[in-house]
């Protein structure tokens, strides 16, 4: 298969960009389509299972979500995430978003790497996030409130790591990079990678 793109137009250029693409498709089997597809455009992004399984607990991040609006709750428990810089890595973004977010200090070699810009639903985005892992005491951690500026306001929660993956069990988890991560800590905790 062969894609030429013959025709770009900008929709909106606001925090994320939409582009309208006229893109011509070519497959192996001799067959060709002209396709017109919105594409949403944004800055790569990462995300972090902060886990403790001596102490039964994560570090999890509780914040508003628009994405959510149509849920009973736009309210949404996640692992502490956010964008990558212009000119950082992944690694170094998720270190600074755990420190901004709940006001712990992780360092790089904690870290293991779940995935590696990996397409979040390339069927309407090029957005992408790296996934990470991280086991760590977190027995001395109180939950707070953190990033509290007119963007953001951000309560850090301890959720009982069992808790966590009797929700994966029970499907209840929404966010597929959650769910990629306690699968790996998973894996982990049992010597299984």
């Amino acid at each position: 298969m062969q894609h030429t793109k013959q025709n770009t137009k900008t929709i909106h250029d606001q925090f994320v960009k939409l582009d309208l693409i006229d893109v011509k498709v070519d497959y192996s089997d001799g067959h060709s389509q002209a396709l017109k597809r919105y594409l949403l455009r944004g800055r790569p992004a990462a995300s972090v299972l902060l886990y403790d399984t001596k102490n039964d607990l994560t570090l999890m991040v509780e914040q508003f979500r628009i994405g959510m609006i149509d849920e009973d709750s736009a309210l949404s428990l996640e692992c502490p995430a956010g964008l990558v810089d212009e000119g950082e890595t992944a690694r170094e973004a998720i270190l600074r978003e755990v420190q901004e977010e709940t006001g712990q200090t992780i360092t790089d070699n904690m870290l293991t790497q779940v995935s590696n810009e990996s397409f979040v639903s390339c069927g309407i985005t090029d957005l992408r996030i790296s996934v990470f892992i991280c086991e760590c005491d977190l027995s001395g951690i109180e939950e707070s409130v953190h990033g509290t500026d007119h963007e953001e306001y951000i309560y850090t929660r301890l959720v009982p790591y069992s808790t966590l993956l009797e929700r994966l069990k029970n499907k209840e988890i929404k966010h597929i990079t959650q769910i990629a991560a306690l699968q790996h800590s998973i894996l982990k905790t049992h010597n299984l990678i």
